[in-house]
């Protein structure tokens, strides 16, 4: 129960964030996992529609009819392939939301989809939320995954992001 909370704020904040940069937010949840979630947000301003052999609809919707207000979309299965995708447009012009664990981490820590392997590859040290939040104030936007690590390494060693003081 505590864990389905955590997940329900993460996610709620998450939304929140990209609603301050995007206007469309799109979310593929392949296994449909999170219907019940996604019912439950209350994003202020945002309409949620779900996406299910209505696409044509909807891009009107957005596009010609409604195109000054925010939209979160919903599909409780897996992203179609890019030549069979009627959003495909939409999805590269704004952005792609992602619910799997390590999707989460990325967009707690500000960080780019290029290092959603790191974080797959440590997530016992990112299921920590003071981990989390220590990594989070080291973090700077120039960071290339080796400096990432020296500074997850810092962490756990309760000392400053350099070699000679964690060694």
């Amino acid at each position: 129960m505590n864990d389905m909370f955590t997940i329900n704020t993460k996610v709620q904040s998450a939304l929140e964030k990209l609603f301050q940069q995007y206007r469309l937010v799109v979310w593929y949840d392949e296994k449909g996992e999170m219907t019940s979630l996604f019912n439950s947000l209350q994003i202020p301003d945002v309409e949620k529609l779900i996406i299910n052999n209505n696409e044509f609809t909807f891009k009107h919707q957005l596009l010609i009819e409604q195109p000054n207000q925010y939209f979160l979309l919903y599909q409780a299965k897996p992203k179609p392939i890019e030549n069979e995708n009627w959003m495909l447009d939409l999805l590269l012009s704004n952005y792609e939301f992602h619910t799997e664990a390590s999707s989460l981490y990325l967009q707690d820590l500000d960080l780019p989809q290029k290092f959603k392997s790191l974080i797959q590859q440590h997530e016992e040290f990112f299921a920590n939320e003071k981990r989390i939040t220590d990594l989070k104030a080291l973090l700077e936007p120039e960071d290339i995954e080796s400096k990432i690590r020296l500074k997850m390494l810092s962490i756990l060693c309760t000392s400053e992001p350099e070699w000679e003081k964690i060694l």
